[in-house]
């Protein structure tokens, strides 16, 4: 499989080789942080076949979203001019989880990943990289609501 390898745990393969940062960083940051807008190729992962296509995509020079897990890492914090980070309970994540059914897995499958894989992924970022402390912003995922702001910090 691309995303796992024999030499890590299944959790260290979801942190720190599942997503392809410096392809991230080559094909999409950097241009957007140089204001090289254009519509361009990029490969996107198909889980179904464990392989990747190629797909169309417009850069937009306005407001870029990047959403996704693992994005404050030192390597990509650079390229972000504001950072929002959603605080989730586990408990309410797990749920959340098996509501939407996780891919078609069944809930011993989904409980199985978070434990073994997601979690223990989770804690190696928070520890490393810290994500709460660097926001900008964090919304109570539960609540929807702000819990920190840049401002609120500073005064």
């Amino acid at each position: 499989k691309i995303m796992y390898n024999n030499q890590m745990t299944i959790s260290e393969c979801y942190y720190n080789i599942q997503f392809r940062y410096n392809y991230l960083k080559e094909k999409v940051l950097e241009p957007i942080k140089n204001g090289k807008y254009s519509n361009t190729e990029v490969e996107i992962y198909d889980k179904s076949k464990d392989a990747y296509y190629m797909e169309q995509i417009n850069l937009s020079p306005d407001v870029c979203i990047v959403e996704g897990v693992f994005l404050q890492r030192p390597e990509l914090k650079y390229y972000f001019d504001l950072i929002i980070y959603i605080d989730i309970d586990r408990t309410l994540q797990l749920e959340r989880a098996k509501i939407r059914g996780n891919n078609g897995k069944d809930e011993k499958e989904i409980m199985y990943k978070y434990k073994e894989k997601y979690n223990p992924a989770e804690d190696m970022y928070m520890h490393k990289c810290k994500p709460k402390d660097n926001a900008d912003f964090i919304i109570d995922a539960e609540k929807f609501e702000l819990i920190k702001s840049k401002e609120s910090n500073s005064k």
